[in-house]
């Protein structure tokens, strides 16, 4: 999957027929497979969207300690916590 920046708001994915092959591969099921094309995600959003989508879902693998760590730190959802943690990241990116 390749990214660009399109502004400073929206940020591309371009996701090919071998990505989605390569996830299927890896044992993705297929209801959580990324659709073929562009994936754009806005921080004012805050949600991943194929083109003319308004919202969806990809798949990412995340390493064990950081699960470890988010899922002891707090009793909110670990989804909840790593998108507040990446919001971080983009919020202090996007401000310099």
């Amino acid at each position: 999957m390749s990214k660009s920046k399109k502004d400073s708001s929206v940020f591309e994915f371009e996701v090919t027929p071998e990505d989605v092959e390569e996830l299927r591969k890896d044992g993705i099921p297929e209801s959580e497979l990324p659709k073929v094309g562009i994936i754009q995600n806005s921080p004012r959003s805050g949600h991943f969207a194929a083109s003319g989508e308004q919202e969806g879902k990809i798949p990412v693998y995340i390493s064990a300690e950081i699960l470890d760590f988010f899922s002891r730190r707090s009793s909110e959802s670990l989804e909840e916590q790593i998108n507040a943690a990446l919001r971080e990241v983009m919020e202090n990116e996007t401000s310099r």
